[in-house]
């Protein structure tokens, strides 16, 4: 489709309520649409000028290359693109973030510079409320992932504002992605029978050079099974960490510390495995982390396939964990210390549905409002009177006349209208 020309109001514009192609308010004009060469255009002219601007529509329709030549703010004026994402990473190590939290402000950097490039961005006053806009529509993530990558960019312009590098934030005023989460499957006991069986199968089949490695995945699987841990900690979690059945550790995610008592079976099973190194039972200490969970996740992912597990993944003994927990009387408050959440509304967000505790005290709440409720004992009173009558009906004999006693008239209307219903 051509380009569009519509009135970009602000928002304190009086003439906004009367639609985008209203123009004699003296907001700017904007576009929006495709090229000639099938760009995706939308962006502001800079211009409330309407001859102005239908002439930079007609050069951006035709060619995309005077685009640079119409953004209003210079490419030598504020702090340019590159220098704000090295500052801003530079601040995110030295508050000592996650190394994968990094990686994906690092990821989202890559792809706002082939937006910026197109469009022949370099400082960071260039972008605008529209432009992020057309940012976001550009990527093909799932909702949630969405909104997360979203909030990632929120962030950086967030630093840049308070930074004094751009005067207003363009993410402000921009409504999130809204997204269900995902439910959280647990495995079932006849799927946890299936998957260390699949493991016992793998270490009996594999080549002699691989069977320690699939020894320790099935002692990984318990590890996990019953301390919770996401993928990373466990595969990075030390030998010195579990002392006397207890295992003390700080989480990467969230740098909180979680304190857990291991069950003897799996300290066994963790005593019999021959240990990656010296300090590690999942881990040699060379190299990252997450290439080694990555590694362990693709062995993971041939026992699910085994076991008959097409949706299995590691974080599902996580979940198993936290609904065990739930099911047999562990608080939320208690749960939410030991998967080392930042906060409880993060646990109740997920696991809620399997808080015993929880439902059975909504249930006795629910209960408690029935008592003494004058609508409850109406229908009851009817019932009861219902029963009186055909007990006595089944008793007397057929060809006898029985005298029973009447009910009150408002019961006997009751009854008499719920039968007409029926």
């Amino acid at each position: 489709m051509p380009l569009t020309l519509y009135t970009r109001h602000v928002d304190d514009c009086p003439a906004k309520a009367k639609g985008r192609f209203y123009s004699r308010c003296g907001c700017n004009f904007a576009v929006q649409g495709r090229s000639d060469a099938g760009k995706y255009l939308r962006q502001s002219l800079d211009t409330a000028d309407p001859k102005e601007a239908r002439e930079k529509a007609d050069r951006l329709e035709h060619d995309l290359s005077p685009a640079v030549e119409m953004v209003k703010v210079s490419s030598d004026e504020g702090k340019t693109i590159e220098d704000g994402k090295k500052e801003f990473l530079a601040d995110l190590k030295t508050r000592n973030l996650n190394g994968r939290t990094i990686y994906k402000y690092e990821f989202l950097f890559g792809l706002l510079d082939k937006f910026a490039a197109a469009r022949g961005f370099r400082v960071l006053k260039q972008f605008d409320k529209d432009s992020i806009l057309t940012f976001r529509a550009e990527w093909t993530d799932g909702p949630n992932s969405r909104q997360k990558k979203f909030e990632r960019v929120r962030q950086f312009f967030k630093f840049a504002h308070e930074s004094a590098w751009i005067d207003r934030n363009p993410t402000t005023g921009i409504k999130p992605v809204k997204f269900r989460p995902e439910p959280k499957d647990a495995f079932t006991d006849a799927q946890m029978q299936k998957i260390l069986g699949s493991a016992a199968k793998k270490i009996t089949e594999a080549r002699k050079d691989a069977v320690d490695n699939w020894r320790r995945c099935r002692a990984l699987i318990f590890f996990m099974r019953y301390s919770g841990l996401r993928i990373g900690d466990a595969t990075s979690a030390e030998v010195a960490s579990l002392q006397d059945g207890k295992l003390g550790r700080h989480t990467q995610k969230t740098g909180s510390h979680v304190y857990l008592e291991i069950p003897p079976a799996v300290i066994r099973a963790l005593d019999e495995i021959p240990k990656a190194s010296e300090r590690f039972w999942f881990w040699s200490g060379n190299g990252l982390v997450e290439t080694a969970s990555k590694d362990w996740q693709a062995r993971l992912a041939e026992i699910f396939e085994e076991a008959g597990i097409l949706d299995g993944h590691s974080h599902r003994f996580r979940h198993t964990f936290a609904k065990d927990h739930l099911s047999k009387g562990t608080s939320m408050e208690d749960l939410s210390k030991l998967l080392g959440h930042a906060s409880i509304k993060v646990t109740e967000k997920y696991y809620a549905k399997w808080c015993k505790d929880r439902q059975e005290k909504a249930s006795a709440a629910m209960r408690r409002t029935w008592i003494n409720d004058p609508v409850l004992a109406w229908e009851d009173a009817a019932n009861l009177a219902d029963a009186k009558l055909e007990r006595a009906d089944e008793a007397a004999p057929v060809s006898e006349e029985v005298e029973v006693a009447v009910p009150p008239a408002s019961t006997r209307q009751v009854r008499e209208k719920r039968r007409a219903v029926n």
